[in-house]
């Protein structure tokens, strides 16, 4: 060291972030933390809505095309309009359908005798709150719908020439298009008002079934009742499977089925009577030939009513009748859920002013759905008139261009301010009731009874 000069003490300067300066980041990152979470959870919040939206969306739209898919076949092999049609005898009489999975004394019964009553379930295309199916959630309506699978116009010509007092046999006038495995209903004259349904399982003398010697016009069964499957007797004949089967030890009343007629409903898996309702905010089906649909103790058995579109909250429908035709051609309407009270109410004719043949009476059906979603939205939301339902929650439908319309309410359904909707319309024209004769389709004006 040299002389003079003086020694200082070095000294380290201390590094990192004071306290301060880790307050400030830290309350930083907090800031930024309650920004991203709460970016996280409007992302979230609007997916679960998309997405329950989405739901809804489905849910209606399947409903919808199953409960079209029926309709549109509705009536299909069962809509003779004649004075001993199944129309006419079964549609306002009774039918017994006897299936092998239940007992004698659980089997569906149709009755269409009263419609005003709770016992009734007709035998008609389609039927609007029937009586004697317990109704579905308030506010909502059930659909009845009937059809056949049959291949072939079987018509008046299967006329009973006798009904087989001695219990075994049945003679039509002529066999033509019925087949071994079709399920039949034999009618029995107006005045009875008596109908059944049972299964061909063999064709006497028919190549279907055998060679052996008999008439070409005979069925028969095994011992017991008509009610029962008809069973195969004959060598050579394939054994079909039961699957109607009734009280073998009762047989039909002698003559009860003079005079009558046997149709053909086609194949057991291709005829259809199902019921549609809305049940626990489910669109749910009964299948009238496997289950008992009438039976108010089972509404909430899913192997009764099956679960088909979740979260349908209304289901609404009615019947489309044309009552005439104004200027050249446009039919005049009305909408209504009454069922028509005589056969001309279902299907007749009429002559346009244009000259031609036209259809008149039961023409299509129209239904709405409504779906909601799963998502309950913590704040309510603000329905404008613009939405729908609308701020009262209401649901308008079947609007037309002369200012008709039909309206329902959502309120009845608890917190309904914090859920989204989803409406879905349909109208359905029932070919085969109006037997193809001409009807225009287009939207109508209820008030003109032309197109809007």
């Amino acid at each position: 060291m040299k002389t003079g000069q003086s020694s200082r003490a070095v000294t380290a300067r201390p590094h990192g972030f004071g306290l301060i300066e880790v307050l400030i980041g830290m309350a930083i990152g907090l800031i930024a933390m309650v920004a991203i979470m709460q970016t996280m959870v409007v992302a979230e919040s609007q997916r679960r809505s998309v997405t329950s939206g989405a739901d809804s969306n489905t849910g209606s739209v399947i409903g919808s095309y199953l409960i079209e898919r029926d309709l549109r076949m509705a009536g299909y092999g069962i809509t003779s309009i004649s004075p001993s049609g199944v129309l006419q005898v079964c549609g306002f009489g009774t039918v017994t359908l006897y299936n092998s999975g239940r007992s004698a004394n659980t089997v569906p019964t149709y009755n269409g005798t009263n419609p005003g009553t709770n016992t009734y379930v007709p035998f008609t295309p389609v039927a609007i709150n029937p009586g004697g199916i317990p109704a579905g959630d308030a506010g909502t309506d059930t659909i009845l719908v009937n059809y056949g699978g049959s291949f072939g116009n079987v018509s008046d010509r299967a006329t009973i020439a006798n009904p087989g007092g001695d219990g075994t046999s049945l003679t039509v006038t002529s066999r033509i298009q019925f087949h071994k495995g079709d399920l039949i209903m034999v009618v029995s004259v107006p005045a009875g008002g008596s109908c059944e349904v049972a299964e061909i399982t063999e064709l006497p003398g028919s190549g279907e079934c055998s060679a052996a010697a008999g008439s070409t016009n005979l069925m028969t069964r095994a011992a017991g009742s008509f009610r029962s499957y008809w069973a195969n007797s004959a060598a050579g004949c394939q054994t079909i499977a039961s699957r109607f089967n009734g009280n073998p030890g009762t047989g039909l009343g002698t003559g009860v089925y003079d005079g009558g007629r046997v149709f053909n409903l086609g194949p057991p898996d291709k005829f259809a009577s199902r019921v549609y309702a809305v049940r626990n905010q489910v669109l749910t089906m009964c299948d009238m030939t496997t289950h008992d649909c009438t039976a108010a103790a089972s509404v909430n058995d899913s192997a009764f009513w099956k679960p088909i579109a979740p979260g349908v909250v209304v289901m609404r429908a009615e019947l489309g009748k044309v009552t005439g035709y104004n200027g050249a051609s446009s039919p005049v309407w009305t909408w209504d859920q009454a069922p028509p009270a005589t056969l001309a109410g279902w299907a007749t004719t009429a002559t346009r002013p244009d000259g031609q043949v036209a259809s008149l009476g039961v023409a299509a059906v129209r239904l709405v759905l409504v779906a909601r979603t799963d998502q309950f939205e913590k704040d309510e939301i603000s329905f404008t008139t613009a939405t729908v339902p609308d701020a009262a929650g209401d649901v308008t439908w079947a609007r037309d261009s002369g200012g008709g319309s039909r309206t329902f309410s959502l309120t009845g359904l608890a917190s309904w301010k914090h859920y989204r909707y989803k409406v879905v319309e349909a109208k359905v024209p029932l070919r085969n009731v109006t037997s193809g004769r001409s009807l225009i389709e287009c939207p109508v004006d209820t008030t003109t009874g032309g197109c809007s």
